[in-house]
């Protein structure tokens, strides 16, 4: 979906993590077009094709020596943005959010779904409020059980219950009932008297956060001492609501969630 869209997308996402953040990324070298291959990223080889994954799964001869690995991923919240949506590089060193933005979630219905093209936000579309951005996901989750036609329902007892789930979700961005759910700034423990939150409980709008829901421990690449040698595929990075990532990935559980 958007293949050349996405690579410039991702290039410039990588190049700012890199900047702004202690993640190790690799050295992009070249991207492009070519007429016969199609949009392209020449990287640097970091010497493994070992993912975290490997490491979080592979059995232990002592069950209680606990290995640690530390991609640093809390580095994603360190730079902030004013609006929702991808990076672009505006001028040479510089990284601004300017573009829509382009997420696993949306390659996957493009895919399955057969939705057209015209249902994703257009080019240059950015958000300045994450209930802005919650109501597209809404609205994207209701043209899933518009066009998919395979593999979406089994009765009409079960289409029942997915279109009313829907049209739950989408009154709730629109009523301003989605931006805090389930965060509450610690002002009333002991450890809060002693040092401050790292991110505060967050809001709808001012300061958003790098998020990709493609993001999982096969991304991070490791030698066979477990050093972490950097973190790659960025493609449906995208600046999102904070609320994204405080909370925990779903790969803590080693499987993938139930969709």
């Amino acid at each position: 979906m958007f293949p050349e869209e996405k690579t410039m997308l991702e290039v410039a996402t990588a190049a700012c993590i890199k900047q702004q953040t202690q993640l190790l990324i690799p050295e992009i070298f070249h991207h492009g077009v070519d007429d016969e291959i199609g949009p392209y990223m020449i990287i640097k080889d970091l010497g493994t094709r070992r993912g975290m994954s490997h490491a979080l799964e592979a059995p232990r001869d002592d069950p209680n020596d606990t290995p640690i690995l530390n991609p640093k991923i809390s580095e994603l919240a360190r730079p902030t943005f004013p609006r929702i949506g991808a990076l672009i590089e505006s001028s040479p060193g510089t990284y601004e959010v300017l573009e829509r933005p382009i997420t696993l979630n949306m390659n996957n219905v493009f895919q399955l779904s057969n939705i057209p093209p015209p249902i994703f936000p257009s080019e240059g579309t950015t958000y300045s409020a994450a209930d802005e951005w919650y109501a597209v996901l809404a609205e994207m989750q209701m043209a899933t059980l518009v066009f998919q036609h395979n593999d979406m329902i089994s009765s009409e007892g079960d289409y029942r219950t997915k279109y009313i789930a829907r049209k739950l979700f989408q009154r709730l961005p629109k009523q301003n009932r989605l931006t805090k759910f389930g965060f509450c700034d610690d002002d009333w423990s002991a450890s809060s008297e002693q040092s401050n939150a790292t991110l505060p409980s967050p809001d709808n709008s001012g300061s958003f956060r790098l998020w990709s829901d493609d993001f999982r421990p096969v991304n991070v690449l490791v030698n066979n001492e477990n050093d972490v040698l950097g973190a790659i595929d960025w493609e449906f990075a995208y600046v999102g609501p904070s609320q994204f990532i405080l909370d925990p990935p779903w790969w803590l559980l080693l499987e993938v969630p139930e969709m």
